[in-house]
């Protein structure tokens, strides 16, 4: 833990990418963000680092990686596309730089333990950037789960749905020696780090994950993310799964179904988790992300225990993806500080990525069945 003269003390913040998401998540927000400098930027485009560096007077743009991390870093963001995460995390904790990733964090469960072991050894703190842990109705909802309300989980049915969310197909978004994956790797990151928190303490027995393809004629007939674009050049194969369906086992009977789908026929898009246990069950209805065309209107947490049932309303201006990202932004520098003491990143980050790993060595892949378990989803929410 630092000196109590040093939380007086900006972090030195530097940021390894400048995308999409850096420019529309991590810049704002970094803007409203108290005990951090932007001190340094990398981009392999200098024109984005460049225009991130606008933003922050402090920062400088470098197009070599030795020299930003000679710039006097302490702590870094990466938000660099999927397949360098694990390569740009790996130099800075091997130069004693704290790290803030984005998902996904890697493609193996071994990367993983190479990045804790290198975190360890070279004395810094790693983070994985799983933001929707962050959303205040999430964190209500662990914390009901926490204090036991609905006692033993014993069945978790959850699902992230588009209707049109395929992030720029014909990127490295769509093609998965770039990208790691399809749906299941983004967003299914985020709703199986929230899962497996859910199940914590449970050992799967049996994985299953049955996919669809992703076709240009799906995205010709549908469209992609209005929402998420940019002009880079669409040129790439795409060989990814747009719908994945999960479905794992634990050894003690518990189950958990996760629905996910870039490309549906849901009438707007929506995020959902139902979490039965032996004394009751927890439903919460929201949308993750950044889209604005939402299935539900109004973000609930609703409660039924006993025949007593509670709802919690969320203001969708508190409960967003940019408050999310703040508190996230904020526990970082807050860590870097020593303000707090990191508690089971690695471990955590290990069961997120093997379950991804597992599901893919399962994948059955089916377009017209997953389509069918989608679709009788989607009824039975209507």
């Amino acid at each position: 833990i630092k000196k109590e003269g040093d939380f007086l003390k900006k972090v030195k913040l530097g940021i390894i990418g400048c995308g999409w998401i850096a420019q529309y998540a991590y810049v704002p927000v970094l803007r409203e963000i108290k005990n951090a400098i932007v001190l340094s930027v990398f981009d392999i485009d200098s024109s984005r680092a460049q225009q991130v560096c606008r933003v922050f007077s402090s920062a400088k743009a470098y197009e070599d990686m030795n020299s930003f991390f000679k710039s006097g870093v302490e702590a870094v963001i990466i938000a660099t596309p999927n397949f360098s995460h694990v390569e740009y995390t790996l130099n800075a904790l091997e130069k004693g730089i704290s790290v803030l990733c984005e998902k996904p964090i890697a493609f193996l469960e071994k990367e993983i333990w190479e990045i804790g072991n290198m975190a360890k050894r070279h004395n810094a703190l790693y983070v994985p950037g799983m933001v929707n842990r962050w959303r205040k109705d999430v964190q209500q909802m662990q914390s009901l789960l926490r204090s036991n309300k609905i006692g033993k989980v014993t069945d978790v049915s959850a699902g992230w749905i588009r209707k049109q969310g395929v992030p720029r197909p014909g990127t490295w978004f769509t093609n998965k020696e770039l990208s790691g994956g399809g749906v299941l790797v983004d967003l299914g990151s985020h709703m199986l780090d929230i899962c497996t928190m859910i199940m914590e303490g449970r050992e799967p027995e049996y994985y299953q994950l049955i996919s669809a393809p992703l076709t240009s004629e799906a995205i010709k007939d549908v469209g992609a993310a209005r929402w998420f674009k940019r002009n880079d050049p669409e040129e790439l194969e795409l060989n990814v799964e747009s719908t994945a369906i999960v479905q794992i086992t634990y050894i003690d009977g518990a189950k958990l179904r996760c629905n996910l789908s870039w490309l549906s026929s849901i009438e707007n898009d929506c995020t959902y988790f139902k979490i039965c246990g032996d004394k009751g069950e927890i439903e919460l209805k929201t949308l993750f992300g950044f889209s604005t065309e939402r299935y539900w209107n109004e973000d609930t947490l609703t409660v039924k225990v006993d025949g007593i049932t509670e709802t919690y309303h969320y203001d969708k201006k508190e409960n967003g993806s940019m408050s999310a990202f703040k508190e996230m932004i904020s526990n970082f520098t807050n860590l870097v500080q020593g303000r707090l003491t990191e508690t089971g990143g690695i471990l955590e980050a290990c069961r997120l990525v093997s379950c991804i790993e597992q599901l893919y060595m399962s994948d059955i892949v089916d377009a017209v069945k997953a389509t069918e378990l989608l679709t009788a989803e989607i009824h039975s929410m209507r």
